[in-house]
């Protein structure tokens, strides 16, 4: 089954017209949008955008991956049910172990033995390593940037309020990129002394750098900390819950 079809699927379960959906969309994402065009993308004679996706979405109050994939949501408590690894195997392959649906990449999401903190000690019972073969993230291919194949990107929860004002809510999941390029002002997520945290980093190249939470606090490193493996950053934040704010 197609997007297109699980629109129609998703829409008549809700006993929702066209018409009605399409101005649902139109109150999310702006702009003009026809019954026709809903038609269109339902009969497959053309495809939504990844915005248009993500409109739909929340339109018809779902996740984004219930609508994308073309199998019924899994019990991720059933570990014998195969059938979302197996739908996925017609994806599209990306490096890393990654799949992809039109624009859409799935990203894998870490135990949540492994949860990152915004504000103080995170949880690291696990390790970027433990993934969750049946649950994933989705972002569109173009903001995901580029993939190391060796370190793919992964999905982590996060607990804490102290990156709200950056884009990052409590109780949230993030996705993390670590190929992705790491400038001034960028959100990570960075191990302090094998704890994972959520920061702003301001690196200074042979001198160390900063680390800053949006409530103000800001913690300092040396080189030296990085060569220990004292302060290890993991990776780019890519998407969280709420637009991002990496300005420096």
């Amino acid at each position: 089954m197609d997007v297109g079809e699980r629109i129609k699927l998703c829409r008549a379960k809700r006993d929702m017209s066209q018409e009605v959906l399409a101005e649902k969309v139109m109150s999310i994402r702006g702009g003009k949008l026809s019954r026709d065009t809903i038609r269109r993308w339902e009969r497959g004679i053309t495809s939504p955008s990844v915005k248009d996706v993500e409109a739909i979405a929340q339109a018809l109050d779902i996740s984004l991956e219930d609508l994308v994939l073309p199998e019924a949501r899994v019990d991720k408590n059933d570990k014998t049910k195969p059938a979302l690894i197996n739908a996925m195997q017609s994806f599209r392959r990306l490096p890393g172990g990654l799949f992809a649906l039109n624009s859409l990449v799935f990203v894998p999401k870490i135990s949540v033995e492994y949860t990152a903190h915004c504000g103080g000690v995170g949880v690291a019972y696990g390790d970027v390593t433990d993934l969750d073969s049946l649950d994933f993230e989705v972002i569109a291919e173009q903001k995901l940037g580029p993939i190391d194949p060796y370190r793919p990107p992964f999905a982590i929860s996060t607990d804490g309020t102290s990156m709200v004002d950056f884009g990052i809510p409590p109780d949230t999941t993030v996705i993390v990129n670590p190929a992705a390029e790491i400038k001034p002002g960028d959100i990570v997520l960075v191990e302090i002394n094998g704890n994972p945290v959520i920061k702003k980093i301001y690196p200074r190249p042979g001198a160390g750098g900063k680390l800053l939470s949006s409530d103000g606090r800001a913690l300092g490193y040396t080189e030296e900390d990085i060569e220990v493996d004292f302060v290890h950053v993991r990776g780019k934040i890519v998407k969280a819950d709420l637009e991002l704010d990496h300005r420096p």
